[in-house]
C-alpha cells in the first residue's frame, strides 16, 4: 500500500521463485523510485515470470497542487501501464474510491480475492466489484 508498493514489487520480481502473485494498492512513486522499479523488473515480463498482480489506485489518490511530481494517481497508472507493456494483465485498475488507509481498508477483500480466488479457475473478480465495491 502506498510508499510500500514498490518495495512490494522490487522484492517480488527479484524473487519470482519465492512470489506468484504481487498486490499493490495506489502506487506511491516519484520520480527516482520510478527507475527503481524498472531497473528491478528487468528483463521480466509475462512469458519469464509469470504471475498474477492486482494493483488499484482510488480515484481520489493523494495529489499535491504545489508538488507536481506528487501525483499518486498518476504514478498508480504510470505502474499500470509498465505492467501491460510486459505483457502482464493486472486486475484493478482506478476505483471510485479516496486515498490511503480508508479506501485501501475498504477494498482489503477485493484485492485477496482477486489473488487467491477460492475457485482455482476464477482469475478475476467481478468488475462491479472493483468500480462499487458492492458486496
Amino acid at each position: 500500500m502506498g510508499w510500500m508498493a514498490s518495495d512490494a514489487a522490487m522484492i517480488t520480481f527479484a524473487n519470482p521463485e519465492s512470489f506468484g502473485v504481487l498486490g499493490m494498492q495506489s502506487h506511491y512513486a516519484l520520480s527516482g523510485l520510478i527507475t527503481e522499479v524498472e531497473e528491478s523488473l528487468g528483463d521480466a515480463d509475462a512469458d519469464t515470470v509469470p504471475m498474477r498482480i492486482c494493483l488499484e489506485w482510488g480515484r481520489w489518490d493523494l495529489k499535491s497542487p504545489h508538488e507536481e511530481e506528487m501525483n499518486f494517481r498518476a504514478s498508480s497508472r504510470w505502474a499500470w501501464d509498465l505492467l501491460r507493456e510486459r505483457g502482464y494483465d493486472p486486475i484493478g485498475g482506478e476505483v471510485w474510491d479516496s486515498t490511503d488507509f480508508g479506501s485501501w481498508r475498504n477494498r482489503t477483500d477485493v484485492l485477496l480475492e482477486s489473488l487467491f480466488p477460492m475457485d482455482a479457475a476464477t482469475a478475476t473478480v467481478p468488475v462491479a466489484r472493483w468500480s462499487t465495491g458492492a458486496p
